[in-house]
């Protein structure tokens, strides 16, 4: 007899299967409407040109390249929204300054982001565009989880911290 835990995760296969299949066939018969390989390529096409670009080396340079980027901007973002985010955990004036600043850039769409840094990068140099705008949306999101963290912290814990105020790292790690 199958569990109900591996009969969900089966069910949940076949719906998953079954939105890409959806996806297919509403991207083949587009395709089919428009008539336009350019704007809407076939399925077998994007599937061709995948495995083709799979077989050179150039793609693996540029994932390379991508995931380098994505890591110095994860890199950057936890450094300032860390820092941030326990800055403004701990003093409320801090909190009150900093708090606009990550609501703009929370809600501000990242093309907007993308065309600011792309207009105040000197001499056309847009290779760092996409670790800034990465960097810059990460900042707001680990800034709130550190914030609201250390805000929520019951006092009790702070109360024995100030006791044991021997700052080592049996004191942090507890």
């Amino acid at each position: 007899m199958i569990s109900t835990t591996t009969s969900n995760k089966i069910k949940n296969l076949i719906l998953f299967v079954a939105g890409i299949l959806i996806i297919v066939i509403i991207i083949s018969l587009i395709g089919l409407i428009k008539d336009n390989s350019i704007v809407f390529p076939s399925v077998l096409d994007i599937t061709n040109t995948f495995f083709s670009l799979l077989g050179k080396g150039e793609t693996y340079q540029y994932i390379g390249i991508t995931l380098l980027d994505f890591i110095i901007a994860l890199i950057c973002s936890s450094i300032l929204g860390l820092g941030f985010g326990i800055l403004s955990g701990f003093n409320d004036v801090s909190r009150g300054i900093l708090r606009p600043f990550m609501i703009v850039f929370r809600s501000m769409p990242m093309v907007i982001i993308i065309v600011i840094i792309m207009l105040t990068i000197p001499n056309d140099n847009y290779r760092y565009v996409p670790i800034v705008s990465t960097a810059i949306a990460l900042i707001p999101i680990l800034y709130e989880a550190v914030s609201e963290g250390i805000r929520r912290i019951d006092s009790t814990y702070n109360d024995v911290w100030r006791l044991n105020s021997k700052l080592n790292s049996k004191v942090i790690f507890n």
